[in-house]
């Protein structure tokens, strides 16, 4: 009873207006209208509950990358036109893009941020601060050792940030812009965590392949590369 209590109120405090912020019901169309030029749209339920939980304990930017480089987020323009799929009693709401670069695709968003109609003008909100952001052409000396170092790839983008090393091979890359950078599936990630859940833990890396389009965040206080592979 403790735990459903804790539970009830980090949700009144996080959705104030969930139930009253849009009339829109399952099957409508609505728009999504935040005061960030991209938010995030989770993949599935537990994608959005992590992405509420790194929200509601301040864990920004280093918990929504982390999230975003799992492949558990991805971003959408603000203002863009959906379809609501479903609902959850605390708060989220299952859409259908219906425009922009994710068309088609479907995840889970806050429930505040749908509207019935789209805002006069696209709101203009928080801004990651990449301007002293140096993109290297070698690896950073700070990398953890033990990652595959063969690179079939054209490009491989290495991220380091105080929390994760993680390493990214693709053959096309978009230009660096609006503090991040663009790739093209199949993407091949290496990932290595400087944290560990429990003191018995190895560290070590681990690799996934992503089979969408992944914006890399990008902001002061990171350590990158992009390196090219050498005919």
């Amino acid at each position: 009873m403790k735990l459903f209590k804790i539970v009830v109120f980090w949700s009144l405090l996080m959705f104030p207006l969930s139930f009253s912020a849009h009339a829109a019901m399952i099957g409508d169309t609505a728009y999504i209208v935040t005061s960030m030029n991209y938010p995030h749209v989770a993949i599935d339920e537990a994608g959005f509950d992590a992405y509420m939980k790194a929200i509601a304990s301040n864990d920004i930017p280093h918990g929504v990358t982390e999230l975003y480089q799992k492949g558990k987020l991805f971003q959408v323009e603000n203002n863009v036109k959906v379809t609501i799929l479903d609902k959850k009693f605390l708060g989220g709401v299952k859409v259908r893009i219906l425009e922009g670069k994710k068309k088609g695709a479907s995840g889970w968003v806050a429930a505040e941020w749908i509207k019935d109609q789209p805002a006069s003008s696209p709101a203009r909100g928080f801004q990651l601060n990449c301007s002293k952001v140096k993109i290297a052409d070698t690896y950073p000396v700070s990398i953890p050792e033990g990652f595959k170092k063969e690179q079939k790839t054209k490009y491989r983008v290495v991220d380091i940030t105080e929390y994760s090393a993680t390493i990214m091979d693709t053959n096309k890359i978009g230009n660096f812009s609006d503090c991040e950078i663009k790739m093209y599936p199949p993407i091949y990630f290496q990932e290595y965590s400087f944290q560990t859940y429990s003191p018995k833990a190895k560290k070590k890396w681990s690799s996934r392949t992503v089979r969408d389009e992944f914006d890399l965040l990008v902001y002061d206080g990171k350590k990158l590369a992009v390196i090219q592979k050498q005919k």
